[in-house]
């Protein structure tokens, strides 16, 4: 059984998280550095960076750590 590590809208976090735009870093929401935006995009994603994520903790900080790894090379 696949667990679910936070839900998120589809409309806009969830894909930006899904593609490697947003990353969740010791429990706060952050833009990944590394991907180019266009500034409608950055836009976006400064409304939500610096927020904290709920769904970050010791039992799911690892899957968020792979998820960054992943898209900071």
């Amino acid at each position: 059984m696949a667990a679910i590590v936070m839900p998120a809208c589809k409309f806009g976090c969830d894909e930006l998280y899904e593609r490697g735009y947003l990353l969740v870093v010791d429990g706060k929401v952050v833009p990944n550095d590394q991907k180019w935006f266009s500034e409608t995009l950055r836009e976006y994603v400064n409304a939500v960076a610096g927020r904290d994520c709920p769904y970050w903790n010791e039992a799911t900080q690892k899957y968020f750590q792979e998820h960054s790894a992943r898209f900071r090379r």
